[in-house]
This record gives C-alpha cells, sequence and structure tokens, in this order.
C-alpha cells in the first residue's frame, strides 16, 4: 500500500485548487524557468530546473526536479528526485523517491518518500508532517514534529511534541525536544549524550507481543462507520451508477479487477504524458483529479458488488434500499476488520478498489461506446 499512498499523494498535489487570475504554463523533455514570475508556476517534464524567482504558488512535477528560486507562496512538487533550496514562503508539499529539503519553510510541510532529508538550513516555521524509509531531519521545526518511517534519526530542535512511528527513533547530540515524545515501535529511543528532552514526561507505546500500541476497538469502529458513511453519499450522489456497476460486478468480477489494475497503474503515466505538452497540462491535472476521487469512489462500488456478489439469488433490480445499506454495512465492517491482517489485509482492499474502478472504467466505456453509436 505505500505505493498506492504515494500515487494518491501525487494525485492530490497535482490537484491542488488554484483561484488565481493568471498562471504561467511550462512543460517538455528538459525545462528551465529562469525569469521572475509575479504570478502561479504550472511546471513539468523530465527534468525540471527553477531558478527564478515565483511570486505565487509553484506546481512541479518530473523525475528529477530542483528548485534553487524563492517561493512567494505556498510549493507543490512531485517527483523522482527533488531537490528544494530556494525558501518558501508559504505551506509546502513535496513527495519523491529521494527528497531534500534545504531551505527554509513559512508555513507548515509534509514530506513523503523513500529517503526523506530535511537539512539543518531548513528551519521550519510551523509543523513538520514526514514519511519515508529513511527520514533526517536536522532542522529547527517551531511547531511539532509527526513523522513515521523505518528509520527516523533526529539532531535539530523541536519546539512542541514529537510524534514518531518508527522501526528506530535516534536522538543524536544537538537534538533537542521542548515538548514530549511518542514513539511507537518495538524498539526504545536511542538518546545519545547531549541530545535533550525537555520534558520529563517521555511515552514509549511499545507494540508487544500482547498487542499493546495496536489497534483499538473504538478506532476499528470509527473506520468501518466512514466506509458506510462513504458509500451511503455515493449512492445517494449517483444512484444509478451505482445500479449499474453492482450489476457488472456480479456479472464479470475477474474482468474488473483486470481493467481496475490496469487503471491503476497506467492512469499516472498517461497523465504526466499529457502534462509533457502544455496544451496537454489541464488534461493531465484533470486525470490525476478523477484518479484521486476514483479510489474511494471504487472502494465504495466494490462494497455494494460484492454485498451483492455474495447473495445467491438475485435480487430485484436495487429494489430495497434498507436491505441493501444493511449488506453494505456488513461489508464495510468485514473490509475493516480483514483490513488488520498484515500483507493479506492490504492486498484485499488493494483488490477491492480495483474491482470497483474497473466498474467505474467499464461502465464510463459503455457509455461512450452507447453514445457513439
Amino acid at each position: 500500500m505505500r505505493c498506492i499512498n504515494a500515487l494518491v499523494l501525487l494525485a492530490a498535489v497535482l490537484s491542488a485548487p488554484v483561484t488565481v487570475p493568471a498562471a504561467e504554463f511550462r512543460s517538455g523533455d528538459t525545462v528551465q524557468w529562469s525569469q521572475p514570475l509575479q504570478d502561479d508556476l504550472f511546471i513539468a517534464g523530465r527534468t525540471v530546473g527553477i531558478s527564478g524567482p515565483v511570486g505565487g504558488d509553484l506546481f512541479a512535477a518530473g523525475l528529477n526536479i530542483a528548485l534553487v528560486a524563492p517561493v512567494g507562496e505556498s510549493a507543490y512538487v512531485a517527483g523522482f528526485e527533488v531537490t528544494i533550496d530556494g525558501p518558501i514562503s508559504g505551506d509546502l508539499i513535496a513527495g519523491a523517491a529521494d527528497l531534500t529539503l534545504n531551505a527554509p519553510v513559512a508555513g507548515d510541510a509534509t514530506m513523503t518518500g523513500g529517503s526523506v532529508t530535511v537539512a539543518r538550513s531548513a528551519d521550519i516555521a510551523g509543523d513538520l508532517n514526514v514519511s519515508g524509509g529513511e527520514v533526517t531531519v536536522a532542522s529547527g521545526i517551531a511547531g511539532s514534529l509527526r513523522v513515521a518511517g523505518g528509520r527516523v534519526v533526529l539532531s535539530g530542535s523541536v519546539n512542541g511534541d514529537v510524534d514518531v512511528a518508527a522501526g528506530e527513533l535516534e536522538l543524536l547530540p544537538g537534538a533537542r525536544v521542548n515538548g514530549t515524545i511518542r514513539h511507537r515501535a518495538p524498539d526504545q529511543v536511542v538518546v545519545n549524550p547531549g541530545a535533550t528532552v525537555e520534558a520529563r514526561e517521555t511515552v514509549q507505546a511499545r507494540i508487544d507481543a500482547d498487542g499493546g500500541g495496536g489497534p483499538t476497538v473504538l478506532g476499528t469502529l470509527g473506520k468501518a462507520v466512514a466506509l458506510f458513511v462513504l458509500g451511503w453519499v455515493v449512492w445517494l450522489a449517483f444512484p444509478g451508477l451505482v445500479r449499474d456497476t453492482t450489476a457488472d460486478i456480479r456479472a464479470r468480477p475477474v474482468r474488473n479487477i483486470a481493467l481496475g489494475f490496469v487503471a491503476i497503474i497506467l492512469a499516472p503515466v498517461v497523465a504526466v504524458l499529457f502534462m509533457v505538452t502544455i496544451i496537454g497540462i489541464p488534461v493531465g491535472l484533470l486525470l490525476l483529479m478523477l484518479y484521486a476521487v476514483a479510489f474511494p469512489v471504487g472502494l465504495a462500488v466494490a462494497g455494494f458488488g460484492l454485498a451483492e456478489l455474495a447473495r445467491r439469488d438475485r435480487p430485484p433490480a436495487f429494489g430495497r434500499n434498507r436491505e441493501l445499506l444493511i449488506r453494505f454495512g456488513f461489508f464495510a465492517v468485514f473490509l475493516t476488520l480483514l483490513g488488520l491482517v498484515p500483507v493479506a489485509g492490504e492486498l484485499a482492499i488493494l483488490l477491492a478498489v480495483a474491482l470497483g474502478m474497473g466498474a467505474l472504467l467499464g461502465r464510463l466505456m459503455g457509455g461512450r461506446r452507447a453514445a457513439m453509436a
């Protein structure tokens, strides 16, 4: 699911709403922006370089991105290898396989990647939310730090609390935490000599064999209720779509799963290919917006389809609304409980999403064929 989460983050980053009256669009294989700009900048390409100041928001996507100029408002950056050397006057949202932040951020920062480095020069005026396989935080953070990763190393200062979910957490000499450290992992926090934790209470929420620190009954129930509400909203908003996709899932479940996996894998690639040309940037952004919405809607659609698929007899066409919602409620609880199982649970949720997205795509393709006939 880490890959899916990364794709969902990429879609959210590039589909952030823009309300400014003017914007500049640049795309291509190698794209360089070197002149001052007062408006927003949308830039995409295989290799992207921004050396000219951007007065508005920055939206950047590409394989290799180097940002060395200041950004007057917020920055939304997604790529494979990303280096940020220019100060950000607003918030920062960034995702990459290899992500490095060397400049200060005046707002909050949200970062995710395989390897994430927040250098000493990258002071954060707000909160820092970061996740990755290897996370290093050496900067000063005026707010709180929330971090999840395989290995987390902290050598900077945090004015607020530190919440960590990691296999390993190490505080290097010079690290300072003015709040409370809450660490959820099998191992204890490694605090080297020279590191300071101002709060005398350090909470160690360990994941032991008895299940401490694992999922709670209230949290599990909350997820089931959230999934049920999501399905209810989708059903109220799109009753015809739910009816048609439910019938399609009953008739061709394997075909829909295969079609859904094709959509999950290829949709981001097609969107990025559109964004290589200036004319195609709006189309690429629209595809990514639809892609982000398709995940939760697909899960809800799959729920209705599986609830009907479990019945041996074929019920009247969407006849009993109360019975339908009750069966969907049982599915929501079952899928939530199944999601607690490591690996197998995540795979089951992915299969359900693929099933729903495949049914949605199938109905879309069928509607286009009917319109052209």
